[in-house]
């Protein structure tokens, strides 16, 4: 999505729903109002009044059920560890099940509000997500907050993105922390009339909604090219030429006779910075968490080295050329090995920490080998050579021993030219979501004080 769709997006939802900015209302309005928010919806001018949680509801504790207690059939329930990982401001879909009976257990009621009631840091228990569904088995370590005369989205909302930080100081603990229903009681919260609280839920709700549908296409998309690229690179999926006929087998090489290795350096992210124009530097985290399959220095950012490091002794054929590989040598987890090629260099380029720089000794397609090398096919090959425990590694020397398959350079053409023409949907629906959260947050600062 371009900015202009997402601007249009945002006026099509602002004005159907009538909202202003305060900012720039008369005095006669809410200019000197104390407790307005800067965007507010049409008709509404009353200031927002202060109330501790327990004046607007009770607080609850949820059933003793755990991780072990999930089933494949049974009726629908929410653990605290959900809130973290599944759930958002507000909870439509549940995604887990159990079989457990016991008269005893507790249950929701639409417009609960669930809090963690324990967990490792204090800021991750300082989540609210408010529940639409009836019936639905709360479990242990849940603050249950039954509303009355409140809107449960509207709380959910407000102590997600205005008040999670002062809920955090009321955790208590050293190593797990907790949050008692005592201190909760007395949390002091701002809240407008229970129309205008509707009417912002409803609101923020048509965003996630919007939101949610877009991530489902982003996962879609990513489910699309994880099989694509499997098969592919086992060869079920074959190619054929101009003509319908089918191109050759394809060839088998041993890494080390298709590949140069080059010379890294070990520059940490304190020796870089995004601001200074210079020598330019991809470190191995950025390859497995940032950079696609293929990087393009015109658009895709990599920081610069500072310039008090020496480079004179780096050798010229150490910077990187269209056409070389980079691998993640190390990673937390079976990610390392990940790869990125370079298809577009115009700035001078280094391979930087905990990774191996590769140039190929022939010629490639471009992108061929990025996605090669990021298949399943190859990266199987890689498991069992991986070594350490906590930190996962791969040495150069077991990685020169695999063997690389290919097929003639117009298949790789063809395979190289959908694979990306794939990521690149990708990459535009995924910047799409972004641009979509990002209103979002600025949504959510407007709206509440």
């Amino acid at each position: 999505m371009t900015n202009s769709e997402t601007k249009n997006f945002s006026q099509n939802v602002s004005s159907s729903y009538h909202l202003e900015d305060r900012g720039k209302c008369n005095k006669n309005t809410c200019a000197n109002a104390r407790n307005v928010p800067k965007l507010r919806f049409k008709g509404y001018n009353d200031e927002w009044i202060e109330y501790k949680l327990d004046e607007k509801g009770v607080f609850l504790k949820g059933s003793p059920i755990s991780k072990n207690d999930i089933s494949q059939c049974g009726k629908p329930c929410i653990l605290y560890g959900e809130l973290y990982t599944k759930y958002d401001e507000v909870a439509t879909k549940i995604f887990s099940v159990t079989d457990i009976q016991d008269k005893n257990l507790v249950t929701s009621k639409i417009n609960d509000v669930l809090i963690p009631s324990s967990g490792e840091t204090a800021i991750d228990i300082s989540t609210a997500t408010c529940i639409l569904n009836d019936d639905v088995i709360l479990g242990g370590d849940l603050n249950i907050y039954r509303t009355k005369d409140c809107d449960g989205r509207f709380i959910s909302y407000s102590i997600n993105h205005k008040n999670r930080r002062k809920i955090a100081k009321l955790a208590q603990g050293a190593t797990i922390f907790h949050l008692y229903p005592n201190f909760l009681k007395k949390f002091k919260i701002l809240l407008p009339s229970l129309p205008e609280q509707e009417k912002i839920a409803s609101f923020l709700t048509l965003i996630d909604k919007k939101i949610e549908k877009q991530k489902e296409l982003v996962e879609l998309l990513k489910k699309y090219k994880r099989g694509l690229l499997s098969a592919i690179f086992s060869q079920k999926l074959r190619f054929k030429d101009n003509n319908g006929n089918d191109y050759p087998a394809w060839e088998e090489c041993r890494f080390d006779e298709i590949f140069k290795i080059l010379g890294n350096n070990t520059l940490s992210r304190e020796c870089l910075n995004y601001t200074n124009v210079g020598v330019k530097n991809i470190h191995y985290g950025d390859i497995l968490v940032k950079y696609n399959t293929c990087i393009n220095d015109e658009i895709d950012q990599i920081p610069n080295i500072n310039f008090d490091i020496n480079l004179d002794k780096i050798s010229d054929d150490n910077y990187l050329k269209v056409g070389d590989v980079i691998m993640a040598d190390t990673a937390e987890d079976y990610t390392v090995g990940k790869a990125c090629e370079i298809v577009s260099c115009k700035a001078k380029i280094l391979s930087g920490l905990h990774t191996i720089p590769c140039r190929p000794k022939r010629n490639f397609a471009k992108g061929y080998l990025g996605y090669y090398l990021n298949s399943t096919e190859y990266h199987d090959k890689l498991i069992p050579l991986i070594t350490g425990i906590k930190v996962s590694a791969i040495s150069k020397k077991e990685i020169k021993k695999t063997i690389i398959k290919y097929p003639i350079y117009k298949e790789q053409e063809k395979i190289a030219n959908l694979l990306l023409l794939i990521e690149n949907k990708l990459n535009s629906n995924i910047k799409k979501l972004e641009l979509f959260e990002t209103y979002k947050k600025g949504l959510l600062q407007q709206l509440f004080i």
